[in-house]
C-alpha cells in the first residue's frame, strides 16, 4: 500500500511484527544486477538474496527487506530499497550457443560475407546495420540447422505464447534457482 509518500506492507494486521523476507517482482527475473538498501548497494557476490519461482528475490543472509519506504527520497537515502533486474529468462549453454551461432550469421550478412541466412532478405546497409526482410521471416526457422534445432526444443509446437493452467486449489511449489544455491 502507498499511503502518504511510503510503501507499507499490509500483509497482516500487525505490520510491525510482520518480516518481508521476499518481494515478488513483475514477470520472471533473469537476474538481479544489484540491490540497495538505506543508500548501501550490494552485488550478486555479496549472497544477500536467491530467486525463487523466477519472479521473487529471498533474502538470504538472515535479514527481510524493508517494511516500508519513503519513494519520496532517492535510492541513495536511508529508508529507501530497489532491485536492479534484468527481466525475462537466462538462457542456458544451449540457448547461448544457438544466439552466438544466429549473430555470427547475421554479422556475416551485414559485412558481405557467406552467410547461412535464409535469401527473403530484401535489403541491407552495411554501416547502419539494418536489414529489411519480406514478410514471415523465421516463420519456418531460420534456415540454420542448430538454431532451428534449438528453437524446436524450447518450443516444439511452435506457440506463441506459453500455455498456462491454474487453479486456486493447486499447491504453490516454489523452485529455487539453481545459479542462487
Amino acid at each position: 500500500m502507498i499511503a502518504d509518500g511510503h510503501w507499507w506492507y499490509t500483509g497482516q494486521s500487525n505490520c510491525d511484527a510482520c518480516a518481508v523476507c521476499e518481494v515478488v517482482l513483475p514477470g520472471k527475473i533473469a537476474e538481479v544486477q544489484r540491490v540497495v538498501i538505506n543508500g548501501v548497494w550490494y552485488l550478486p557476490a555479496d549472497n544477500i538474496w536467491r530467486i525463487d519461482n523466477h519472479n521473487r528475490v529471498v533474502r538470504t543472509d538472515g535479514s527481510c527487506w524493508p517494511k516500508w519506504q519513503n519513494l519520496k527520497l532517492p535510492l541513495t537515502q536511508d529508508k529507501t530499497f530497489g532491485i536492479e533486474y534484468v527481466p525475462g529468462r537466462k538462457p542456458g549453454l544451449d540457448g547461448l550457443w544457438a544466439t552466438a551461432t544466429l549473430a555470427s550469421e547475421f554479422a556475416r550478412a551485414c559485412t558481405g560475407g557467406k552467410c547461412r541466412l535464409p535469401s527473403n532478405v530484401t535489403s541491407i546497409a552495411r554501416q547502419g546495420v539494418s536489414m529489411t526482410f519480406s514478410e514471415g521471416y523465421f516463420e519456418n526457422g531460420t534456415g540454420i540447422r542448430e538454431v532451428d534445432a534449438y528453437v524446436y526444443s524450447v518450443n516444439p509446437n511452435r506457440l506463441k505464447v506459453p500455455p498456462r493452467i491454474w487453479s486456486p486449489d493447486q499447491p504453490v511449489h516454489r523452485y529455487v534457482d539453481s545459479t542462487y544455491d
